[in-house]
């Protein structure tokens, strides 16, 4: 575990350093009025500097949750660089996941500890260029993405967290309505991992009104069809095996998953009226709806008996909360001092819920790296 504290406290105070340097001016149309709003944000830099030991360890693991069969899937590979074409138009579980480890292996000689690095690398920027575009408070956003453990998608479902970190870098052409930038990169990342196709059942109920009879109603009918085609057939696709319970695999959502994933669309819904009535960004009403999203999974993957299906797919919307909890507590709450108090609330909160995953849900975490002669193990 001292590898993923020192993660937690390294991206928590550089955080804080980054948040409190100068920033970048950036413009962002208004939700209702579409005016033009301007923000301080830090810079890109300053985001990779922050994620810069997640994306670190993360290169260099070996024996961590389910990298090993990463590891014997890279070596396995074979096929040289004219078989790429032929790759992408088969009917493989992951043509272009397949095409890149083969170019990785055949033009750029990697092993797969430069592979490891290769994919973690560009994870660490797509999160740090999410972050740092959207959020109005860095510092906390990136303490959540820590303290959820979110950064150990990196490190354990390496294949799905890249087909999440394609979206995230079109979000913005999403959030403007920019279907056909948004439509391709969802493309490209089913190609990597069919789990995405997830987006294309509330793409366009997320940009409708929050709380609306509409949106609910809407929202609530994906999530059950969505649910109900899961708890098909899943025979050949991305979900087949995700309930077979191993050591490798969680045991789906628990309540005080739910509970913590509900906190951003609790807060949205009482305070909507004072939300609404605020000038805001654009984005911020498309990330309440995907918030209600993702509890609808979560309450879903609770009761559900695909559980640990249903409990991989909220984190390609997830990822939304870590810039919607910081704005709502600036933003839905008028006291200064009822806003001091449910930040430091919050933050101890998400402190909890990092000691409940780390050690009480999974006994602790694992790290393992040759290159780096670290060998942590929890039992």
């Amino acid at each position: 575990m001292i590898v993923y504290w020192a993660i937690f406290i390294y991206t928590t105070i550089v955080s804080v350093i980054v948040n409190n340097a100068s920033k970048k001016t950036v413009i962002f149309k208004e939700a209702v009025s579409e005016k033009k709003m301007m923000f301080k944000r830090v810079s890109l830099f300053g985001g990779l500097i922050t994620f810069f030991l997640a994306t670190f360890f993360a290169g260099h693991r070996c024996d961590v949750s389910d990298s090993f069969l990463y590891i014997s899937y890279y070596e396995n590979m074979t096929g040289t660089i004219n078989d790429i074409p032929h790759i992408l138009q088969s009917h493989t579980k992951a043509p272009l996941f397949d095409a890149i480890i083969i170019f990785c292996k055949q033009q750029l000689h990697y092993s797969y500890h430069e592979w490891f690095m290769l994919i973690a690398s560009f994870q660490g920027f797509t999160v740090a260029r999410f972050i740092t575009k959207f959020s109005e408070n860095f510092d906390f956003s990136s303490y959540m993405f820590v303290a959820e453990v979110t950064f150990f998608w990196m490190y354990n479902g390496t294949r799905q967290f890249t087909a999440v970190c394609i979206v995230l870098l079109v979000m913005e052409q999403y959030f403007n309505k920019h279907w056909i930038p948004f439509l391709i990169a969802v493309f490209l990342a089913y190609q990597i991992h069919s789990s995405v196709a997830i987006w294309i059942g509330f793409f366009i109920q997320a940009h409708w009104k929050p709380f609306s009879l509409k949106t609910m109603s809407a929202i609530t009918v994906a999530v059950i069809a969505f649910s109900i085609f899961i708890s098909g057939d899943m025979e050949g696709t991305d979900y087949a095996g995700y309930n077979n319970q191993n050591e490798y695999s969680d045991d789906g959502v628990n309540v005080f998953q739910v509970l913590v994933y509900s906190v951003p669309c609790a807060i949205a819904f009482v305070k909507r009226k004072t939300i609404f009535a605020k000038k805001r960004p654009y984005y911020i009403d498309v990330m309440i709806n995907l918030s209600i999203v993702v509890v609808g999974l979560d309450i879903v993957g609770m009761i559900s008996s695909q559980g640990v299906t249903i409990g991989r797919l909220p984190i390609y919307f997830s990822l939304c909360n870590n810039i919607l909890i910081p704005w709502l507590i600036d933003n839905a709450f008028d006291n200064p001092s009822e806003k001091a108090t449910i930040k430091k609330i919050a933050y101890g909160a998400y402190f909890f819920y990092y000691i409940f995953y780390t050690y009480i849900a999974n006994g602790g975490l694992n790290y393992h790296s040759l290159s780096l002669g670290i060998a942590l193990y929890s039992h």
